[in-house]
């Protein structure tokens, strides 16, 4: 077993997750740690959130988490994010990088909330052409249909106003939301339940969502999807009891040592 340590699953907890070195997701998630930490300019938040996305990403990739509409995607995956993330597109698209091509499936779609309102839209190949295509304003266009990408691969992005009814007119099979609030998150799970899709949702104050039909709101949802995911994962999640009440700084130290040594254990409860 490898040790691979994130932080960021809640803004108070850091989390740490054993996992087989065979899958391929040590590498993908320790790299992309080491790059953001590597990285002057990116606070606390923006590791904290690359990070969530990295493991999310490596998760779903290893087929540890069965979700099984994810095994047949067809049309693409939605990341949804808000304009206040951070970190932006950039780290959704380095995310994406250090995840690994054809994560979930060949194409993706980055829906971003707009500070004036509205949603634009970013399509990626990140194993074929890691880099921003010309935004798409969903409230001013009908679609970008059948969109070509240089492997070929085609998808079709319509006029929503919000995730949610995005997800509705089955455009995508599977939602990766971030940063976005609980009760957002609550909506999407639900719609993409009707629909029999499933989602991976990762926000700031949630360790990690799995819509797995599973019933209840707010804090209660949130336990309730840590323990599936838990379960359906086979990995062992643990809280970081000493980072709880650790100012920034200690956590700080603590990240440069984790990816320094990778010594195992540290920063554990």
């Amino acid at each position: 077993m490898v040790e691979v340590v994130a932080a960021g699953f809640s803004s108070t907890a850091e989390a740490k997750l054993n996992v087989p070195a065979s899958d391929g997701v040590v590498q993908s998630a320790g790299g992309l740690i080491t790059a953001i930490l590597q990285d002057p300019d990116a606070g606390m938040h923006g590791r904290s959130e690359a990070v969530d996305i990295a493991l999310s990403m490596a998760l779903i990739r290893s087929g540890h988490v069965p979700l099984h509409a994810l095994a047949a995607v067809k049309n693409g995956v939605c990341i949804v994010a808000p304009a206040s993330t951070r970190s932006g597109k950039s780290t959704l698209a380095l995310a994406v990088q250090y995840a690994g091509g054809q994560v979930i499936s060949d194409d993706m779609v980055f829906l971003t909330q707009r500070s004036g309102g509205g949603w634009t839209v970013t399509t990626v190949r990140p194993d074929i052409w890691l880099r921003e295509r010309p935004a798409v304003d969903l409230d001013g266009i009908d679609a970008l249909a059948h969109e070509t990408v240089p492997s070929g691969h085609r998808f079709v992005v319509r006029r929503e106003r919000s995730p949610q009814r995005f997800a509705e007119t089955g455009c995508v099979d599977a939602i990766v939301a971030i940063g976005i609030s609980d009760r957002a998150s609550t909506r999407i799970v639900s719609v993409l339940n009707q629909a029999e899709r499933y989602a991976l949702l990762v926000n700031a104050s949630s360790p990690m969502l799995v819509a797995d039909r599973s019933e209840g709101t707010g804090a209660s949802l949130r336990k309730e999807l840590f323990l599936a995911a838990e379960r359906l994962s086979g990995y062992r999640i643990e809280l970081g009891r000493d980072l709880l009440d650790a100012p920034a700084q200690t956590t700080d130290r603590l990240w440069q040592e984790i990816v320094a040594a990778g010594k195992p254990g540290v920063g554990s409860g």
